[in-house]
């Protein structure tokens, strides 16, 4: 009996050390269960990390594609308006140059004209020159006239004031009025008479050679006469004045 209660005793440590490794290796076999969900759920969320990743590298490489696409378009669209408008300053260096050449082609055109213009102001100058000569020498030469007709008419005049005095001593002569007699004439005495009658005394001079030649009946008739040169010394006459002694 007491075998049999020690061989069930053994039967049910061997049994509960058993059940012990069984409990054991449940345990472990849990825990190993729960060690792979606890891997799984990482490695889900690892793959929805990389997932989330790789969508947001697609998206990323998607939105580079299309800067790029939209970088390499406003490029060419760069290039386009760089091309348009080094066409447009070559034309307009063209125009430019076509401008420049045309101005100076006004210029040749303008410098021949006032060349042509200088010529025939010189050419005009030059004959009014020459006309100005030809009315220098007729002046002179009415001059010359004017002064040999007012030297006859001063000739004429003494000569009719001698004629005058003549007559007037023929007529005291028939009227019986005896003229007294002048005493004959010194040098010094006619050197005082008016070069023009030899009759009066030189009272006025003329202007500007300031000769004391003329009586103021001669002066007077000088002046009226319009004649333009001294008696003595010929010089242009500008006025005659009366001297006072």
């Amino acid at each position: 009996m007491d075998e049999e209660c020690v061989q069930a005793a053994e039967e049910a440590m061997h049994q509960a050390a058993k059940y012990e490794t069984r409990c054991e290796a449940l345990a472990a076999l849990v825990e190993s269960a729960r060690t792979l969900i606890a891997q799984a759920r990482a490695a889900e969320e690892e793959r929805e990390r990389v997932a989330a990743e790789a969508a947001a590298a697609a998206e990323a490489a998607e939105a580079a594609a299309e800067a790029a696409e939209a970088a390499a378009e406003a490029a060419l669209e760069r290039l386009q308006i760089e091309q348009e408008l080094a066409s447009i300053a070559s034309r307009m260096q063209i125009e430019a140059l076509a401008a420049l050449v045309e101005s100076v082609r006004t210029m040749v055109e303008q410098a021949r004209a006032a060349e042509a213009e200088r010529a025939r102001v010189a050419a005009e100058a030059a004959e009014a020159a020459a006309a100005a000569e030809a009315v220098e020498a007729a002046a002179e030469a009415a001059e010359a006239s004017e002064r040999l007709r007012m030297e006859e008419e001063l000739s004429a005049l003494a000569i009719s004031v001698q004629g005058d005095m003549l007559k007037m001593q023929q007529m005291q002569a028939q009227l019986g009025v005896v003229a007294p007699t002048a005493p004959a004439p010194q040098p010094e005495a006619e050197e005082a008479l008016c070069v023009v009658c030899m009759d009066a005394p030189k009272s006025h001079a003329v202007l500007p050679c300031m000769h004391q030649c003329v009586c103021e009946a001669c002066a007077q008739q000088l002046q009226e006469l319009g004649t333009s040169c001294c008696p003595v010394c010929r010089t242009p006459i500008e006025r005659i004045a009366l001297v006072f002694t």
